[in-house]
């Protein structure tokens, strides 16, 4: 995503720039154009036809575009699914460790003992995970999984389900998936099998009241 941001931006500022010092010129053409009229070519023709077809069908949900455009969906779903351990909130490893322990629910003391009984040394409550994960040879996932209670070396208490600090109830369900990195069609999948037709804009809230459970009950169908 960080590329494809850059990229645009730089098309962008080529094209501000290309328009900038050749105004004069582009400004000419088109009076001229203007004045002996446009000669359309067969070439400009088919590209002006084939790039509304392309767009119309992607609107539309026409064959063969929508297949490829769930067949992306499907790939990303399959990641999500498949892509083992998450961590509780999106770039968990950017924040401090005491601001990860407050947007999961757990004391910061009982982080720490966790942490230093698996062996692993913190500098600092306001060092990140990932500069902790680095000073121990570790990645931020085995952070993750050991304040989970999932590593290896022992049980601890697991982490409650969040939903970046935010109430689950307070969120649509593209906002939570996004979050949680949990696939939306698998999750509108499960929700269709239960009678209860979804979509992204849909409030958690109103998702758990239709089928008279809690939010926090309501998440568990997607995993």
């Amino acid at each position: 995503m960080g590329v494809h941001i850059l990229a645009a931006t730089l098309f962008i500022a080529v094209t501000a720039f290309h328009l900038f010092f050749n105004w004069k010129i582009l400004l000419s053409y088109f009076r001229l154009k203007t004045v002996k009229g446009f000669r359309l070519k067969k070439e400009f023709t088919a590209a002006v036809a084939v790039s509304l077809f392309v767009v119309i069908g992607g609107f539309g949900g026409i064959p063969p575009f929508s297949t490829i455009v769930e067949l992306n969906g499907d790939i990303k779903d399959y990641w999500e699914t498949n892509a083992g351990p998450r961590a509780p909130m999106a770039h968990a490893e950017e924040l401090g460790l005491d601001e990860f322990a407050r947007q999961v629910n757990m004391p910061l003391e009982d982080v720490l003992t966790t942490l230093a009984g698996r062996g692993i040394e913190v500098s600092s409550p306001t060092e990140s995970l990932a500069g902790i994960a680095g000073n121990n040879d570790l990645v931020p996932s085995d952070i993750h999984e050991v304040l989970r209670g999932n590593d290896r070396e022992g049980d601890s208490q697991p982490m409650e389900p969040v939903a970046h600090g935010f109430r689950l109830g307070t969120l649509t369900l593209r906002e939570y998936c996004e979050t949680e990195r949990i696939g939306i069609r698998h999750f509108v999948a499960a929700l269709k099998e239960r009678g209860v037709q979804a979509t992204e804009s849909s409030m958690l809230r109103e998702l758990s009241q239709s089928l008279q459970i809690s939010p926090k009950e309501l998440i568990l169908l997607a995993r």
